[in-house]
Order: structure tokens, then C-alpha cells, then sequence
């Protein structure tokens, strides 16, 4: 699921605020990018079994990090739709 310019930023901003700068673990760089869809990983957790995860890219090493959209506060098109009568 592609993720809107909207939610990009709301992912970056949500990183800038919370690891300040949000650096690369295994480089140190600090030029991530977000991705621009939702990966789906598999999860025995999930109703569905498998979660939906933002993934982040270091543009310099290539480590690949991932975040949960929940935490993020990022509504997701799919939750909306749930919750729409």
C-alpha cells in the first residue's frame, strides 16, 4: 500500500522528532529516506498474519530500519475504511 505525501512528511516529522537527528545504527549517516509503500512482514500477531511496517532506507549503507505506522500515529487508508459506516 502506497503511502500519501502526506504520511511521507507525518514519518519524517514523527523521526525528527523523536531521535534528533534520526541516524543509520549500523553507519551512523543521516540521510534516511522514507519509503513510499508499506511493507507487509509476516507476523504471528497479526489477525491476517502479516503487519504493515514503514520501512526507512540509509541512502549511504543501504540498512533498511522498520517502524510501526501505529506508533507513528499514521491512520492507514485500510483502518479508515474499517471504521467508516
Amino acid at each position: 500500500m502506497p503511502l500519501t505525501h502526506d504520511q511521507q512528511v507525518a514519518v519524517s516529522q514523527y523521526l525528527k522528532n523523536t531521535a534528533s537527528p534520526p541516524q543509520c545504527p549500523v553507519c551512523g549517516a543521516s540521510n534516511l529516506r522514507v519509503q513510499p509503500d508499506l511493507v507487509q512482514l509476516p507476523s504471528h500477531d497479526a489477525a491476517d498474519g502479516h503487519r504493515p511496517v514503514v520501512e526507512v532506507e540509509c541512502q549511504y549503507c543501504g540498512y533498511l530500519l522498520h517502524f510501526s505506522p501505529g506508533v507513528m500515529g499514521l491512520v492507514l487508508d485500510e483502518e479508515s475504511k474499517e471504521d467508516a459506516p
